[in-house]
């Protein structure tokens, strides 16, 4: 039996990035701590986090200068 991953996919352009989503949380900014580091001046340095609770994934802006997009809709 195979267990299913999730992929953060991150689209700029015609560049896209799939990160592989295998911890209850996952942080998203420009500092080298987190776990998605992205090297982008539209990227705050804290941005985003994405939880798994209940097996439900569930994305939080982090009060980014620019918000954050999911499927073409700011959150």
């Amino acid at each position: 039996m195979s267990t299913a991953i999730e992929i953060l996919e991150i689209r700029r352009g015609a560049d896209v990035r799939e990160y592989p989503l295998t911890k209850q949380m996952t942080t998203i900014g420009r500092l080298g701590k987190n776990d998605v580091v992205l090297n982008d001046s539209q990227v705050s340095r804290e941005h985003a986090r994405i939880e798994r609770r209940n097996g439900i994934l569930y994305i939080t802006d982090l009060n980014s200068t620019n918000g954050t997009i999911l499927n073409g809709a700011r959150q």
